[in-house]
């Protein structure tokens, strides 16, 4: 299962690269209703250690047999640009060091690994990690304190570039709270219904937000019409909304947590961490 039918979330454009079955160690096909989200840094910090990197090695990985593999999988890679999912939703992955009962995060928890190489602007893939967790929130219902630190689940020093510059967990989690939850735009909002055939300055942002999450509205002219209407329901489609071409409380409230910018001050944008090269460790 993929949620990720938007084709950017943050200013990151989502690929859903699912990798094959076969290999318990990566893949091992535990059914799966997620009930918490596990936040990584994935404790690479070589150059070119990027989102598309470290799809490469999973794949690499699946496609090895489980002799030469270790018990070493998580769901999505996140870095400044790009957004890659590997596990479907409703499958488990080994990720938080705590084993494969039914109760372990391994087994109930979405696992986001954060890239660190010193070749990404850092702060921008945090920025994504933000939105990328306040969507997932929205779509499985999973309330903020079920949004967890690696460290939370088995004791490791993770997500150590979050845990090491802000002391603990708190901080992030406060961002990701702060784009998940309600703000005046949304209340606003909650009126307002845009249809085909309307004309007006709303019409126009809307069109705008469109355009920005990868659903062509054409030109932004504040004119409702066919263009408009496929994007807007074609961004419905996406992100699990009754497609009826009509900007109504839902679509209003999915657009403003997916375009709610997040300030992140640039000067601690890169880490290097004593420019040690970490392999991605079993977890």
């Amino acid at each position: 299962m993929s949620v990720l039918g938007i084709k950017k979330i943050g200013e990151a454009t989502v690929i859903v690269d699912i990798v094959k079955k076969g290999n318990f160690e990566i893949r091992p096909e535990y059914s799966m209703k997620p009930i918490e989200i596990a936040i990584h840094n994935t404790g690479n910090n070589g150059r070119g250690a990027n989102a598309k990197a470290h799809n490469t090695y999973i794949h690499n990985m699946a496609n090895l047999t489980q002799k030469d593999t270790r018990y070493a999988s998580w769901h999505l890679s996140v870095d400044d640009k790009y957004i890659y999912q590997h596990i479907p939703f409703n499958e488990s992955a080994w990720h938080t060091g705590d084993g494969s009962g039914l109760k372990s995060g391994n087994r109930n928890a979405i696992g986001i690994e954060i890239c660190e190489n010193p070749d990404i602007d850092y702060a921008k893939a945090e920025e994504n990690a933000v939105a990328l967790s306040a969507y997932l929130m929205d779509i499985f219902n999973i309330g903020i304190n079920k949004v967890k630190p690696h460290q939370a689940y088995s004791g490791k020093y993770c997500p150590r570039v979050i845990l090491k510059r802000d002391g603990s967990f708190s901080k992030f989690s406060n961002r990701i709270n702060k784009a998940n939850g309600v703000t005046p735009i949304i209340k606003e909002s909650v009126s307002m219904m845009l249809k085909i055939g309307d004309r007006s300055p709303d019409v126009k942002k809307l069109q705008e937000n469109l355009n920005k999450l990868g659903h062509n509205a054409g030109t932004v002219d504040g004119i409702f019409g066919l263009s408009t209407d496929k994007a807007l329901k074609s961004f419905q489609r996406a992100t699990n909304i009754a497609v009826d071409g009509i900007a109504g409380p839902q679509t209003f409230a999915k657009i403003t947590a997916l375009t709610r910018p997040v300030i992140v001050k640039k000067e601690s944008a890169i880490f290097t961490l004593g420019g040690k090269k970490y392999k991605i460790e079993e977890v």
